[in-house]
């Protein structure tokens, strides 16, 4: 990032004295320069720099605080994501207490708007995986397999047990299964994964392919 939370809170307070209409668009400026931090994060992660993405999803959480306040909604994501930076770097303690508070601002969401649910869901189902994620790395293998197994079920609640989305739970759930040396649910849940992939692929194919027919006519 390249704005302080500190800076954020004075611009804001700026804008705000200039109008409701400034402070609207410096608050959409100030979301975009988040997501593109987080989609920096991620993509140091997919090329395994987890040391830059800790910096980044640092600066990031610090600068999404003066934003949104320390109980927002909107928090989650960030902190989803430094969790899955700390699963790959083993900040196991440090994982505990961001999916902590994920779960803090989820609940505190949920009782301030009913509205959120849906959200929540989605929210909820990521945080099941990590913490099955943690509790697996500790070896903790019984929990492991609770918390995936509910990601599993918020998943499927909000998007249907044969979305993609919902194949990262049984897929996390194979490699709990697999520690576990339990290697026919593993297969199993494996193979789950690659058949609602090829659902999906060969569904995306077809619409292609529907398209190109029309383009021919």
């Amino acid at each position: 990032m390249t704005v302080s939370p500190t800076k954020h809170n004075q611009e804001l307070t700026t804008a705000s004295s200039s109008g409701p209409v400034h402070a609207s668009v410096l608050q959409s400026g100030n979301e975009a320069a988040l997501v593109s931090a987080k989609a920096r994060c991620e993509s140091q992660m997919i090329a395994k720099d987890f040391q830059g993405a800790y910096a980044t999803i640092v600066e990031c959480i610090k600068d999404a605080v003066g934003v949104y306040g320390k109980s927002a909604l909107s928090l989650v994501p960030y902190y989803l994501c430094m969790a899955e930076v700390g699963l790959e770097l083993s900040h196991m303690n440090q994982v505990e207490e961001v999916l902590a508070l994920c779960i803090w601002n989820i609940v505190k969401a949920a009782e301030d708007d009913a509205a959120n649910e849906p959200k929540t869901l989605v929210h909820r189902a990521v945080v099941c995986k990590l913490f099955g994620r943690y509790h697996c790395e500790c070896e903790q293998f019984d929990e492991a397999v609770k918390q995936a197994a509910n990601g599993a079920y918020y998943a499927s609640v909000i998007h249907g047990p044969e979305h993609i989305q919902t194949s990262t739970l049984y897929f996390t759930l194979g490699a709990i299964f697999q520690k576990m040396f339990r290697t026919e649910e593993a297969l199993g849940m494996y193979d789950k994964v690659v058949e609602i992939w090829y659902k999906h692929l060969a569904a995306a194919t077809r619409r292609q392919r529907g398209g190109h027919d029309d383009d021919d006519d």
